[in-house]
Formats: structure tokens, sequence, C-alpha cells
């Protein structure tokens, strides 16, 4: 297996993790990335879920499940001003995560260098 190189077959992705930590159930509807409550967004209405269950997706108190957006995010035109994660629940109810900055940075910084690596493989 001398000089065998890693490849990457697909872009890295970004995921959310939604978790209910309050006493009742709430029905997700919407999750993404957006600047703050008065800035632009990258909404994700109908995300890949790890567990391949129903969305929108009813969590009780201590559930939680983890959205996956495409491999498209990398080239979003928003992704620069984004700060931060929520969850929209179907009643219109919004909830922030907590400010995500460097994560979303280091993605950037990650699949800006996969292109690079994979414009030097093609050329």
């Amino acid at each position: 297996f001398k000089g065998l190189r890693a490849k990457t077959l697909t872009p890295p992705g970004l995921c959310i993790e939604v978790q209910n930590n309050g006493k009742e159930a709430v029905v997700i509807a919407e999750v993404g990335l957006t600047r703050g409550s008065e800035g632009p967004q990258i909404s994700l209405r109908e995300p890949h879920l790890h567990d391949s269950g129903a969305w929108p997706r009813r969590l009780e108190p201590g559930e939680s499940v983890v959205a996956h957006f495409g491999s498209g995010l990398a080239g979003h035109r928003m992704l620069a001003e984004v700060r931060r994660s929520y969850a929209q629940s179907v009643e219109g109810q919004v909830y922030m995560g907590p400010e995500a900055l460097r994560v979303l940075r280091q993605y950037q910084q990650r699949t800006t260098e996969i292109a690079g690596e994979q414009a030097r493989g093609a050329a």
C-alpha cells in the first residue's frame, strides 16, 4: 500500500443538532444558520436527517435530531455573514443556538483547501 494517497470523495459537510432541553414537546419545522434575529439566513426546510426520520420533527424533552446541510453549502453567498444556528417550531418560535463563528470559519477554510487540492489534482 505504499504510495497510496487519500482522496476526498465529497466536500466536508456541516450539521446542526437540535436538542429539546425544555419540559414540553416541540415540533421543529426549520433549521439553519443566521447572523442573528435581524440578519440574513440560510434555511433548511427539508434537511437530511441522521436517522432518516420524518420532518418536521417532534422532539420530546431530552430528545434531539441532527440535520445535515448538503454539499452545496460551501459556495453559498451568505455563508460568510452567518454567525449561529437556529431552529424554528411549527408555531413560529425561533430558538437560537450559541455563536458558532469559529466552527463556521473552520468549515469555510477546509472547503477552500479541498477545492484548491482538487484544482491542483485536475491540472
